[in-house]
């Protein structure tokens, strides 16, 4: 049984009569809104919060896997920043090297007080 275009058009509408009137999302924006452009843009500004998350774990990076502060000047490691966080400012080796000063305070006397804590201490070393 062939039906025509026609008929095919009233049995769709038919269809939908009977669910109800079911509002349609509207289609999802592809621009962003100018507001949450600058808020990115501010989250990554030098104060901004994913900025300060970055910096502390470049900061962590650094410290744990003993990388030099020059990588920051390095094309590869550049580029997977811009990448990763479009609107992040690389910091210099020298402000790099700075925070690692500023952590390494707090950090030696938190472990001083608890070394000055221990009665018997036993190091061993592999040469």
């Amino acid at each position: 049984m062939e039906l025509t275009e026609e008929a095919d058009a009233d049995k769709i509408s038919d269809s939908f009569k009977d669910e109800g009137n079911v509002p349609v999302p509207p289609a999802p924006k592809r621009q962003k809104s100018i507001m949450s452009s600058f808020e990115e843009i501010y989250a990554f500004s030098a104060s901004g919060n994913k900025a300060l998350k970055i910096n502390s774990a470049l900061n962590y990076m650094i410290c744990k896997d003993n990388q030099p502060f020059t990588i920051v000047e390095n094309e590869g490691f550049r580029n997977l920043i811009k990448v990763i966080a479009p609107h992040y400012k690389l910091p210099s080796k020298t402000t790099l090297t700075r925070w690692v000063d500023d952590k390494y305070a707090p950090l030696s006397t938190v472990f001083k007080e608890k070394l000055s804590n221990i009665e018997n201490l036993t190091l061993s070393t592999d040469m």
